[in-house]
C-alpha cells in the first residue's frame, strides 16, 4: 500500500524522515521533494513529477542509504543501465579479475535467472560516480548469496585496491540499516581478493559481526614461478605424451577453440550429454540435467566473444570428439573451469589428452598463469606450482548471532581434524535413516532352453542384444533415473570388470539391460564346475521381458569356446523370477549372497 501525501501537508521534519526511508517499509510513504537523492531517483525513473508513484515497468528498485544521499540498495530482478555500464571500469581494477566477476558473465548469469533474480546489492558512489558493488542476491531462505553462485568459482567486492575497506565498511552499514535478510553467506572469496584484504580494516563493531573460514584449495600453474616455458615443460610430460600416443591409435588426435558462436551453440549439447555422463558414472547428477544451467552457458556464449574471453574448445580423435573444456581467459590468465569427455574412450584417458593441448595452448599465447579453479583434485596438484584458498565469509546480523556462526565454524573444523569423530557422527546418521527393506530370497533358476519364444521385439523394431560400457550404463541412469539412480552407477561401473553389460534398444533408447557372467563356485548344476549366469534383467516395458529373456539366453550362449550351463539368478517375487517360473525351469536352489 502507498500512501501519497503533498509536500505542503506534513512538516519539514516529518517530510526529512519520509525522504531517507523511500521503499523501507511494506506501507511506503512517499514526497515529491528537491532533495538531489530524490533528483537521482528521477533520472531513474523511479519518480514522477506532481506525485510520486512505483514505477511498475522497470524491475530495478532503488533503497537509498539514509545519512548518505549516495549509497544504494539495489533491488529487483534486473541491474539498472546505469550499473551495467559502470561495471567494466569496476571490474578493470581488480589486479586479478577474472571472468567470473566480468560483465559478461555478470549478463549472462541475470539473464539465465530471469524473473525470479532477487538483487540484494549494495552501491556506493562518490563524486566521480559508482566507487563500489558489492553484487548480491537473495535466496528464498532470505539468506544473501553473491551473484553468480553455485556457478561462480571466485567472488569479489568490486572496487579499487586501495578504497576497499571504505566501499566494504560502507556496504555492510547500508546492509545492516536493512530488514529482509537473516545472514549473508559469501562463499568463493579468494584470500588474495580485495574483499579479503579489506576485512581486518573494518571497524571493530562491524569485525565482531563477520566470521571467516578457509573453504577451497584452488591450485595454478605459474610462470611467474617456474619460468616462461612452464607450460611446454608440462605438455612434455612422458605420462601425458603417453596418452596422446594411445588416443592417436584410434584416429589423428586433434584440437581447436571454437571461434564463432553459431558453431558454440551447436556443440553444447554434445558437451552438456559428456557431462551427464561423466558425472552419473561418478555417482552424482550432473549440473546439466536442470535446464536452468544449461540456459546459462548459452547465455554465456551469446554474451562473450568466443574468439577471446569465451574459450570452448574440443579434442578430435578422427571425426570423434573425444574430450571438450569450456573456459576463459582474461587479463593473461586461463581458468580451466569445466571439462568433459566421451565416457567411452574411458581407457583411453582423453581427458589427460585434453590438458595437454591446453598446456600448448597457455604456452602458444604466453600466458602467465593457468588457474585449475576450485577444486582438490590430485590431478591438479600433479601440475600446480601454486596455491591460493577460497574463504567462506559469513555476516551476522547481530553479536548472538555472529558467535553461533563461529561455534559451527569451529565445530566443522574440530570434526575434520578428528577422523574418529567423524566416523561417529556417521554412525549417528545412519542409525536414524529409515531401515531398507530386505529382498527376497535370490533362487537360481536352470535354464534348459536357449531360443526366444517372443520375437515380437523385433518386430517392434527393438534391437537384438548387444554388449554395453560405460557409456550405456551412463545412458541407463540417465534415460530411467528411477531404475538406475545415479548413486548405484559407481558399483555397476566396477561390476563392468568381471561381468558383461548387455543391452537393447528402440529408437536409440536402451529399453532392455541385464547381467551375464560366469561362476565357478557354489556349483548349483549336478556335474557342472563352470556356468554363466544371467541376472538383473530389466526391462522399460514390463510386457518386453519374454522377449527378452530370450534374447539374453541366445546371448549367453553364443560365441563360447565352450557350451557351458545357464543360471538365471532373481529374487523370489522380481519379474525375472515370474518369468523363469513361467518358462517351466528348475529350481537349482537358493542364495544368500551373489558374487
Amino acid at each position: 500500500m502507498a500512501i501519497f501525501l503533498p509536500l505542503a501537508a506534513v512538516g519539514p521534519e516529518i517530510a526529512k524522515s519520509f525522504q531517507v526511508n523511500i521503499f523501507r517499509h511494506r506501507a511506503t510513504l512517499f514526497t515529491c521533494s528537491a532533495d538531489p537523492a530524490i533528483r537521482n531517483l528521477k533520472g531513474e525513473g523511479l519518480w514522477t513529477e506532481g506525485r510520486a508513484r512505483r514505477r511498475e515497468l522497470e524491475p530495478e528498485r532503488v533503497e537509498r542509504a539514509a545519512g548518505t544521499g549516495r549509497d544504494a540498495l539495489l533491488r529487483g530482478p534486473a541491474w539498472p543501465a546505469q550499473v551495467v555500464a559502470e561495471w567494466p571500469r569496476l571490474w578493470g581494477l581488480a589486479p586479478r579479475r577474472h571472468a567470473f566477476n566480468g560483465p559478461a558473465w555478470t549478463a549472462a548469469w541475470a539473464a539465465s535467472r530471469g524473473p525470479s533474480l532477487d538483487l540484494f546489492s549494495p552501491v556506493v558512489e562518490g563524486p566521480a560516480g559508482i566507487e563500489g558493488i558489492l553484487p548480491l542476491v537473495r535466496d528464498p531462505d532470505r539468506v544473501l548469496r553473491f551473484h553468480g553462485r553455485p556457478e561462480c568459482d571466485y567472488a569479489d567486492l568490486l572496487a579499487a585496491p586501495g578504497n576497499a575497506p571504505a566501499m566494504l565498511e560502507r556496504s555492510l552499514r547500508l546492509l545492516l540499516g536493512r530488514r529482509g535478510w537473516r545472514r549473508a553467506e559469501l562463499d568463493n572469496v579468494r584470500e588474495d581478493g580485495i574483499l579479503a584484504s579489506a576485512l581486518d580494516r573494518l571497524p571493530a563493531g562491524l569485525r565482531r559481526l563477520v566470521s571467516v573460514e578457509r573453504q577451497a584449495a584452488c591450485p595454478a600453474v605459474s610462470a611467474a614461478v617456474d619460468g616462461p616455458r612452464v607450460f611446454s615443460a608440462l605438455a612434455a610430460k612422458d605420462k601425458l605424451r603417453q596418452y596422446h600416443r594411445k588416443l592417436g591409435r584410434l584416429g589423428e588426435v586433434g584440437f581447436r577453440h571454437l571461434a564463432s558462436r553459431e558453431e558454440a551453440l551447436a556443440h553444447l549439447p554434445g558437451f552438456f550429454r559428456q557431462h551427464q555422463e561423466r558425472s552419473v558414472l561418478a555417482g552424482r547428477d550432473s549440473q546439466f540435467l536442470d535446464e536452468r544451467p544449461r540456459r546459462f552457458y548459452e547465455e554465456l556464449v551469446r554474451a562473450m566473444d568466443p574468439a577471446t574471453e569465451l574459450r570452448f574448445g574440443i579434442l578430435t580423435v578422427g571425426d570423434r570428439i573425444a574430450a571438450c573444456h569450456f573456459g576463459f581467459e582474461a587479463n593473461g590468465r586461463f581458468l580451466f573451469y569445466k571439462p568433459t569427455f566421451d565416457v567411452a574412450l574411458w581407457d583411453y584417458s582423453p581427458g589427460q589428452v585434453l590438458l595437454r593441448a591446453l598446456f600448448e595452448y597457455a604456452e602458444d599465447r604466453g600466458l602467465g598463469i593457468f588457474v585449475f579453479t576450485i577444486g582438490d583434485e590430485d590431478y591438479k596438484h600433479r601440475f600446480a606450482n601454486e596455491v591460493v584458498h577460497t574463504l567462506r565469509i559469513t555476516v551476522a546480523r547481530s553479536g548472538g548471532s555472529a558467535r553461533a556462526t563461529g561455534l559451527a565454524r569451529a565445530a566443522r573444523g574440530r570434526l575434520r581434524e578428528l577422523p574418529w569423530l567423524r566416523s561417529l557422527v556417521s554412525s549417528v546418521r545412519a542409525r536414524k535413516a529409515p531401515a531398507v527393506r530386505a529382498p527376497g530370497a535370490v533362487l537360481a533358476w536352470r535354464a534348459t532352453a536357449v531360443t526366444s519364444e517372443d520375437p515380437a521385439g523385433a518386430a517392434r523394431g527393438t534391437s537384438r542384444a548387444e554388449r554395453g560400457g560405460l557409456a550405456e550404463l551412463a545412458g541407463l541412469s540417465l534415460a530411467h533415473p528411477a531404475a538406475f539412480p545415479a548413486a548405484s552407477i559407481p558399483a555397476l561401473r566396477l561390476r563392468l570388470k568381471s561381468d558383461e553389460l548387455w543391452v537393447a534398444r528402440s529408437g536409440g533408447d536402451i529399453v532392455a539391460a541385464a547381467w551375464i557372467g560366469g561362476r565357478e563356485e557354489p556349483a548349483l548344476w549336478p556335474g557342472a564346475v563352470k556356468y554363466r549366469v544371467i541376472s538383473e534383467a530389466w526391462t522399460a516395458e514390463p510386457t518386453d521381458l519374454p522377449w527378452w529373456t530370450g534374447e539374453l539366453l541366445e546371448a549367453a550362449g553364443a560365441d563360447r569356446d565352450e557350451a557351458l550351463p545357464l543360471l538365471v539368478l532373481a529374487a523370489d517375487g522380481e519379474p525375472l523370477a515370474r518369468e523363469s517360473a513361467r518358462r517351466g525351469w528348475p529350481v537349482a536352489g537358493r542364495l544368500t549372497q551373489v558374487r
